[in-house]
């Protein structure tokens, strides 16, 4: 069941909200409680309606940031007692709605920076969207929080989702033993926040999106810079297995490399590796328990240094059908992730029945290119830990038959010999089925080519 709150009377804009209440299916003559009125109205209808009701109104404008600030301190694998303050351009009159978009922080509290602060009222806007409804009094104020996660490298990242602005500034205080590292921003050391903290000011790249790394100090010194790698990679579909072709472009600018790190998730088989045109050799290690994935080491022939270089490497895996599957990845070690992107191409008879994207969203789809038929499409990746799940089916494709039956009478007992041509219009057939009649035997079965065959058998009874 679902309550509705109607906003103040003659303020049209004022949202109208709802909360759901589940009962338990067994006791519903015991709601609705408190003496509250409840108008019953079928479950669809009530979405129906909802979703005609959002589809009426105008589509509420992005916010007009001309300048945004943020702080926070580093806990563990959190940023804690974060503050956030948002200067907005001026706005039309009071009551107005904007969207911040995109938006990933946690809020705790919203306040607006009049004098005295009153509370400010935020509405979820849909997936990494936040609404506000405006005052003109003063600022924005919000306290917030993001919580981290560990990339295959062990590094702590965080992944910012925050709307446009000419003018941001993020203050985070860390440990004295780590620094942050944001690809395309400027970050610079201030004033001890204590014998053990360091406060840092980082100015990010115009991008609204952005990932920031936590890195150990002695990683980066005047001299050296993080190792970068921008990666695309192509996933080639079939009823025999999943090709991966992984190309990334690498931008080492820290010591030479005589040897890269690979990891390989679990079911994918290394199968080539190029420099440019020069084949690798390399060693691998199998994959460990509980799914951790195998490690490859490509021996460069020679120390390689600068910016643009190109690695290929081909992999192939198990395919798997009518079930969710996040598709496997290669992934490089010790280098900082840039940017990525995916590619998918399912030829017939499979298709893609399902898919969603993780850190990532899709740029486009289409059909194959003649004379093969099937679909693909295309990501654009957020960050390293970017990865898509699809649910692939099979269809099973329609063959066509010629027959032909010689029968040959003699004695106590009657011969046969059956002769079909099959043919497949689309797709691949790896299997045949067909009905024998009772108290038929089935002394041979031959192909042509001979090879065609791989085994046969004959189940039920005979006589």
């Amino acid at each position: 069941m679902t309550c509705g709150a109607d906003g103040p009377a003659g303020t049209p804009e004022s949202p109208l909200r709802f909360r759901r209440v589940y009962a338990p299916a067994d006791r519903l003559k015991e709601w609705p409680r408190d003496n509250l009125r409840y108008v019953p109205v079928d479950a669809a209808e009530f979405e129906r309606l909802t979703a005609s009701a959002q589809a009426n109104q105008t589509a509420l404008p992005s916010c007009p940031l001309t300048e945004a600030s943020y702080r926070a301190r580093l806990e563990g694998e959190t940023l804690v007692e974060g503050e956030a303050v948002l200067r907005f351009a001026a706005f039309s009159r009071g009551g107005t709605r904007w969207i911040l978009e995109p938006w990933n922080l946690a809020v705790s509290e919203a306040l607006w920076t009049a004098s005295p602060p009153k509370p400010a009222a935020l509405l979820a806007a849909g997936e990494g969207k936040l609404a506000v409804v405006a005052d003109p009094s003063g600022g924005l104020r919000l306290a917030w929080s993001l919580r981290g996660r560990r990339d295959p490298n062990g590094m702590l990242e965080f992944e910012f989702n925050l709307p446009p602005c000419p003018l941001v500034r993020l203050v985070l205080e860390l440990p004295k033993d780590v620094q942050p590292v944001v690809e395309g921003g400027l970050t610079t050391r201030q004033d001890s926040a204590s014998p053990e903290r360091v406060q840092w000011a980082i100015e990010p790249s115009p991008r609204p999106q952005f990932h920031l790394r936590v890195v150990p100090s002695g990683q980066l010194d005047s001299g050296r810079t993080l190792d970068t790698v921008r990666q695309a990679t192509l996933y080639e579909m079939s009823l025999r297995g999943v090709d991966v072709t992984s190309q990334w472009t690498l931008d080492i600018r820290s010591l030479p490399r005589r040897q890269i790190e690979v990891e390989l998730d679990p079911g994918l088989r290394l199968c080539g590796a190029w420099l440019g045109e020069l084949p690798l050799r390399w060693s691998a290690k199998a994959a460990g328990p509980a799914g951790q994935p195998a490690l490859a080491w490509l021996e460069l022939p020679e120390p390689v240094r600068g910016p643009n270089r190109t690695l290929r490497l081909s992999a192939i895996g198990p395919v798997v059908l009518g079930r969710p599957w996040r598709l496997p990845e290669i992934r490089p070690r010790q280098f900082f992730w840039q940017e990525g992107t995916i590619r998918l191409l399912v030829p017939a008879p499979l298709s893609l029945e399902y898919l969603s994207a993780d850190a990532a969203r899709q740029t486009a789809t289409g059909m194959l290119a003649a004379p093969r038929t099937g679909e693909s499409a295309e990501l654009q990746c957020f960050g390293p830990s970017a990865g898509v799940r699809v649910v692939l089916g099979s269809a099973q494709p329609e063959l066509q038959w010629n027959c032909g039956t010689t029968v040959e009478l003699g004695g106590v007992e009657l011969r046969a010999q059956v002769i079909a041509q099959l043919q497949a219009q689309e797709g691949e057939q790896f299997q045949v089925t067909a009905e024998v009649g009772p108290r038929w035997s089935i002394q041979a079965v031959e192909s042509v080519p001979a090879d065609a065959l791989d085994d046969w058998s004959q189940e039920g009874p005979v006589g």
